[in-house]
């Protein structure tokens, strides 16, 4: 254990018990990432933050969050976080306000310094003054975009800038591991190797519900086998890091829900790239990005790279495709333009030089360089397709009037507080007197099954005919793998009222989809957009409204599988010799069971109007053409002929609410005004 003040710390919320509202703490998953040594703390936004300990302020800036490893920090310049957070914004027009936060570094009289980020304060705070226990600093915002409620985050660092353990200073039970305990090998054994390999693939076969969909006993051990037949020498930990992470991509395991969630061993700061980045669509292997010297290869077509062809090199990175379910390769869509490195795999760390020839016969030698050395073209950050992938900080879901006709719903997210479903409920039912409304769930990963429920009751008022969802798992009673999971001990019975399923052979219980009717619901026709970040409780939500004849889905298919998708639970699996965690869906939720032509076997919700994906849309197009084919089918009265919905489908067809209630309604809707319900200028 690294060393620690020894003092009492006070819990940094004030009026709050000590322990209270913890979101994550160390060794957990932050979504990918590993969450090693930091508290976030959810609280009521505006609560005040107050200091745990005694001590000086160190440091004090103003940043923007761009993922859980990185962001954009700015000087705090003697202002307070609040005006000087006021100064960027009105300073850099790329800067949204509503993405920055204030942290506070004290420095405690032992050296050790604790960190709280995610504030807003008005108190003029400078370097050097003193800080008591216990006294304000500011009030509860924002930290990281990924959680969908106000937090803050601690963590703390000793005087040698080394981790330190943020749980036990506040006499919590605490699940940090000290670097020293937690720092994986750089080279290993080939029995280290096996043995790592054989307690994945034991615990695939144990506690993976959905293994016999993916693949027979046969195929599954012949995978394994050859990887054990391979391990004759000493293995690099990246060699092994990809080989542990390609059992759950589509060269073998599959499933959108699983994945190697340790991050990759390599720093940018020691590879190499090359000038030339290379990506592809169908079987055409191109130039993507180059410097401008080199921008004539931007486009052009490659026949080869290091005498390997460009359709094998294409194979093997789909192969390597991974964040989807059997036959669903909506996912892979942006990855085939963006990730390069998809395109080499391992190598990718250790080649230094690339011959790449191209179809007319050109050939170049491109000498790779260090990271950030050159700068590519052209820069993708502000097409729509990039700017409609982020995820802004307070923002998880807007409305817009997109004309007369039109009602917009973007939704980023299931995993909403209370006060988010309100403001949600009371724009649908707004939308009431809209015939057609657009539902956006292009970005959205999914999240709570309450809150997708209530939504539903909006626009359904029942599952559709034939529906009898119900989850499958593996057991009953125990896992042996447990043993090696950071999350799951050996004796947990986590499914005991599941029982036995002969026919299905495995453990089942009935996951009823609870609709609750309300006295209306949107009677107009619905588009729903879907896309290649369409996930979990997203996909289910827009498959039951397409189950359900509601719905039309423009865009493309939902890398969540239609009829069943293996989630719900998970068992992070940490390795013994490497350290990698692997995350492992535990059970089987099965949606739906009719195969027909609209929902075909192993696939994921397929578009009724699809829009591909072209280079053009990721790097260059300013307008959202998935939006624009939306549109464009509203304008034609384009919508699928299903018996309960014909193409003149009245506003409010299935409204109770009296006339004279929705037109005001209607009208209170066009010129609302808020954060999240702008009509469009």
């Amino acid at each position: 254990m690294l060393p620690l003040t020894g003092q009492d710390y006070v819990w940094p919320i004030k009026g709050a018990e000590c322990g209270d509202g913890i979101i994550s703490r160390p060794q957990q998953y932050v979504g990918n990432d590993l969450n090693f040594d930091q508290l976030f703390i959810s609280a009521p936004m505006g609560a005040e933050v107050i200091s745990p300990v005694n001590g000086t302020i160190a440091a004090i800036e103003i940043y923007r969050r761009n993922s859980f490893f990185s962001g954009k920090y700015f000087s705090y310049e003697n202002k307070s976080i609040n005006a000087r957070i006021q100064e960027i914004a009105e300073t850099d027009s790329d800067i949204d306000i509503s993405d920055l936060n204030g942290f506070i570094v004290i420095r405690t009289d032992s050296g050790e310094r604790v960190s709280i980020g995610g504030i807003r304060s008005d108190i003029n705070w400078q370097t050097g003054d003193h800080i008591g226990q216990g006294e304000t600093i500011g009030t509860v915002y924002f930290d990281y975009q990924y959680f969908n409620k106000p937090h803050i985050n601690l963590f703390i660092r000793n005087s040698s800038d080394l981790p330190v353990d943020p749980m036990a200073p506040f006499g919590l039970e605490s699940t940090f591991i000290s670097p020293e305990d937690s720092w994986p090998p750089e080279i290993l054994t080939p029995g280290q190797a096996k043995e790592d390999l054989t307690i994945l693939f034991d615990a695939y076969k144990e506690c993976y519900p959905s293994l016999n969909d993916r693949m027979e006993e046969k195929d599954f051990n012949r995978y394994r086998d050859s990887l054990l037949a391979g391990m004759t020498g000493d293995v690099g930990l990246i060699d092994f890091w990809y080989m542990v992470r390609n059992t759950t991509s589509r060269e073998f395991l599959n499933d959108s829900h699983s994945g190697i969630v340790s991050p990759l061993p390599v720093r940018n700061s020691e590879s190499v790239f090359p000038h030339l980045y290379l990506g592809y669509i169908g079987d055409s292997l191109f130039v993507t990005r180059a410097p401008k010297n080199l921008n004539r290869f931007i486009g052009k077509e490659v026949a080869s790279v290091n005498g390997i062809a460009g359709k094998e090199i294409i194979r093997h990175a789909d192969m390597s495709m991974k964040g989807f379910d059997q036959k669903a390769y909506g996912a892979t869509c942006e990855a085939c333009l963006t990730g390069w490195n998809l395109l080499f795999g391992a190598k990718a760390h250790s080649l230094e030089s690339t011959e790449i020839v191209f179809t007319d016969g050109e050939r170049y030698v491109d000498r790779w360089v260090s990271y950030g050395s050159v700068m590519r073209y052209p820069d993708n950050s502000a097409s729509s397709y990039t700017i409609g992938r982020r995820r802004p900080v307070t923002d998880s879901y807007s409305f817009e009037v997109l004309n007369d006709s039109t009602f917009y719903f973007r939704l980023n997210s299931f995993s909403l507080t209370e006060t988010d479903i309100r403001e949600i409920e009371q724009n649908i039912v707004r939308a009431y007197s809209y015939p057609d409304m657009v539902i956006d769930l292009r970005n959205n990963e999914g999240g709570d099954k309450t809150v997708m429920e209530r939504l539903l009751s909006f626009f359904i008022s029942e599952l559709p005919e034939g529906i009898k969802p119900y989850d499958m798992v593996n057991t009953n009673g125990t896992f042996k793998s447990a043993c090696y999971s950071q999350n799951i001990s050996e004796t947990d019975s986590l499914f005991a009222d599941y029982t036995y399923d002969k026919a299905r052979n495995g453990y089942i219980k009935d996951n009823s989809i609870s609709i609750e009717p309300r006295d209306s619901t949107y009677g107009g026709r619905i588009y729903i957009l879907t896309g290649e970040a369409t996930y979990s409780a997203a996909a289910l939500f827009s498959s039951i409204l397409v189950r359900s004849d509601r719905a039309v889905t423009v865009g493309r298919e939902t890398p969540a599988g239609y009829h069943y998708m293996t989630a719900e639970k998970f068992m992070e699996l940490r390795l013994p010799n490497s350290f990698i965690v692997v995350r492992i869906p535990l059970v089987k939720c099965v949606f739906d069971e009719e195969i027909t032509p609209r929902t075909p076997e192993g696939r994921g919700l397929i578009p009724d109007y699809e829009v591909p994906i072209t280079y053009e849309e990721v790097y260059f197009e300013k307008n959202d053409i998935i939006l624009e084919k939306a549109l464009g089918l509203i304008r034609e009265g384009s919508f699928l002929n299903h018996p309960a919905f014909n193409q003149e489908a009245p506003s409010g067809e299935r409204s109770k609410l009296p006339l004279y209630v929705l037109a005001f309604i209607g009208i209170a809707a066009a010129f609302a005004v808020s954060r999240r319900y702008r009509p469009r200028t």
